[in-house]
């Protein structure tokens, strides 16, 4: 099985942390495919919450190798921003007043700092923490940087560096600013597509908390009120979910 495969199985799963986080929460948990390598309709799990958990939105069998040519194309970017703009949309009007957002996937760390890096105008290296500033990946990654025609575009720069999950995630904070939802953000590559979307339109930070900081430089960088310091998870949702009921707990107190 593909890790993604794997990741996304088990967090299908009713067992799973962010399933019962998301229950305990009040939170709908829905799990969307925007470029898994690996089908997912061959597991169990898919077919128990086909349509109502799990949602398939496949741009494309995953982005390309950023270090030797564009993650994406133009219309698969724009594709991408499109579909996580509808998702927002569909659950505006189910209803919703909150959205809690964040993105998993295979590299999706490496490629979330690149393109922090990237829309911040910084070399790499100062979004990489302090235990993994030697690995290899490092210099690939900015190589990569040096190797790509230098733009000052975020959409191009989205194109080039994101990845599928980031460019859907942009699509989600724009559209559910938009409709002046709360959103919350959890891990890197949420807070890269928060970067892509500022750029875009500032005016999307008056609707925009970080579920939680990590130990991730881009975090102690970022100007963003949060609602947890230093939790111990890996920024797939638990945070999201945690968070959301400290802001239900404050609002009731209110």
């Amino acid at each position: 099985m593909d890790s993604e495969e794997v990741d996304s199985g088990a967090m299908l799963s009713a067992q799973s942390l962010i399933s019962r986080s998301a229950k305990d929460a009040g939170l709908a948990l829905r799990i969307v495919d925007a470029g898994l390598r690996a089908p997912m309709d061959n597991m169990v799990d898919y077919w128990i919450h086909r349509g109502t958990q799990f949602l398939p939105r496949k741009i494309q069998a995953g982005t390309r190798n950023v270090i030797h040519e564009a993650a994406m194309t133009t219309s698969e970017c724009h594709a991408a921003i499109a579909a996580g703009a509808s998702l927002v949309e569909q659950r505006y009007y189910a209803g919703s007043n909150t959205v809690a957002l964040a993105g998993t996937g295979s590299g999706s760390l490496q490629a979330s700092r690149l393109l922090i890096a990237v829309l911040n105008d910084q070399p790499i290296i100062r979004f990489v923490s302090t235990a993994e500033k030697r690995l290899p990946i490092n210099k690939q990654m900015q190589r990569a940087i040096n190797r790509h025609p230098l733009s000052h575009d975020v959409v191009t720069n989205l194109t080039l560096y994101g990845g599928y999950e980031t460019a859907m995630l942009t699509g989600a904070i724009l559209q559910a600013a938009q409709r002046q939802m709360f959103i919350l953000l959890d891990g890197l590559p949420a807070l890269a597509a928060y970067t892509a979307a500022y750029l875009l339109h500032p005016e999307v930070i008056h609707y925009v908390r970080l579920s939680a900081l990590y130990n991730e430089p881009a975090f102690e960088r970022s100007s963003l009120p949060f609602i947890i310091d230093n939790v111990l998870h890996d920024g797939r949702g638990v945070g999201a979910a945690f968070a959301f009921s400290m802001v239900k707990q404050a609002s009731r107190l209110l």
